[in-house]
């Protein structure tokens, strides 16, 4: 059985990758990777990257809005859980909390429902928004009918302080195919000799051990294994685009509304329910789960 779920899916052939924070799975089958499979291992694939790579990698959890500062700064508090340690920290951003306008019986200086913000497209918020891939909401008074979105997209950042995240750092995180399988080059290597060794082809009276090629093309991958932290890589070595758009053109910190409109596009089928909840199945089970949807 495989050490675990990213590990596994490597030695079978399938390729892994990110792209402006979303995770893309492309399987060696060809067959298209099962929605809600994907939905429910993906931040499991994730974190076993973060460790991989002992590096934070932030997954968001929630937001709540509030004057802050000694009552001087209305603004957010964007929540993120660091898949490496499993704590909490989170980033702040300004933000207006009171109607600007006077529409029917709501005046204008009132405070907002709980939950509701307001940002401006000069503001941190909107330069952190259009980092990623998510679709700008129509007006930009709803942000809080996207901030879910938000879940789809994993991020880096610098630290401030203990607890809070450095806005300006705060990136989605890309990786191509070739950064994922390096990150994880040593394990499948001694995985893939286990193997070996343990098949072996009787020829009359003779052994042929069957030897496992690791190769890009016509290319062995030689890894260099000194440092395993993630630098994000600035043109996603992914297949899967949305129309018209080539891999190399996505960029993780594109910073304009046409470019963060240009989502990634999952192809994606229907699963039925498993009969375990995730946190009970052996990764062996998951695999078959993903295999059976195909």
């Amino acid at each position: 059985m495989a050490k675990n779920l990213t590990l596994g899916l490597l030695q079978r052939g399938d390729n892994l990758a990110l792209c402006q924070g979303q995770l893309i799975i492309t399987p060696k089958s060809g067959e298209p990777v099962p929605k809600d499979w994907l939905a429910t291992n993906k931040t499991k694939i994730i974190s076993e990257i973060a460790q991989q790579s002992q590096q934070s990698i932030y997954s968001y959890g929630y937001y709540q809005t509030g004057i802050y500062y000694d009552g001087r700064a209305p603004g957010i508090k964007v929540n993120f859980i660091d898949l490496l340690t499993g704590e909490y920290t989170y980033a702040a951003f300004n933000a207006e909390l009171k109607r600007k306008r006077t529409t029917g019986n709501k005046k204008a200086g009132e405070p907002l429902p709980d939950g509701k913000f307001h940002v401006g497209t000069r503001s941190s918020f909107y330069m952190f928004w259009i980092k990623t891939s998510l679709d700008i909401p129509k007006r930009l008074s709803e942000w809080n009918k996207s901030m879910s979105k938000l879940k789809d997209v994993y991020f880096i950042a610098e630290s401030f302080k203990k607890g809070k995240l450095a806005n300006k750092t705060l990136t989605p995180l890309s990786l191509s195919e070739a950064d994922v399988y390096q990150l994880f080059g040593d394990n499948l290597a001694i995985s893939e000799r286990q193997a070996s060794d343990k098949t072996a082809i009787r020829t009359g009276d003779k052994k042929q051990r069957q030897e496992v090629a690791i190769s890009t093309g016509d290319k062995d991958i030689y890894v260099d294994h000194t440092s395993n932290g993630l630098v994000p890589d600035s043109k996603c070595g992914v297949k899967q685009v949305r129309g018209g758009e080539g891999a190399g053109n996505l960029s993780a910190g594109a910073a304009n509304q046409e470019q963060s409109n240009q989502g990634i596009t999952y192809n994606v089928v229907p699963l039925t329910p498993i009969k375990k909840a995730p946190e009970e199945q052996s990764v062996d089970e998951w695999l078959q789960d993903y295999d059976s949807a195909s």
